[in-house]
């Protein structure tokens, strides 16, 4: 991330899930009880990183400073992020297996 900033400044708004730092909190968000998804949620010890994520995804805007609109785009990139693909969906397993036996008959 502060390599990204360093060289370009933010990147344009969700567009770079490969730097989002919300998979590596993911399951200690869950853990801990902490809602990340909800805009208003108190983010605890997290705080800082959530925070600092949402700020380099968002052109500088802080969670709260978020329109809800906004909010729920950056909600949907950092589940992307968080299951490992880009924002616009991928074909899943079951899909093109299921795509290759209807091919095969």
């Amino acid at each position: 991330m502060s390599e990204y900033y360093n060289a370009t400044g933010f990147p344009p708004p969700c567009s770079l899930p490969q730097l989002s730092l919300l998979p590596a909190f993911f399951q200690e968000a869950i853990y801990d009880g902490i809602n990340w998804s909800d805009q208003k949620a108190l983010l605890e010890h997290l705080d800082e990183a959530l925070q600092l994520d949402c700020i380099f995804h968002n052109v500088g805007k802080m969670r709260k400073e978020l329109s809800g609109k906004e909010f729920e785009d950056y909600v949907n990139f950092s589940g992307a992020a968080i299951n490992g693909t880009s924002a616009k969906p991928k074909k899943n397993l079951l899909s093109r297996m299921l795509a290759k036996i209807r091919f095969t008959f």
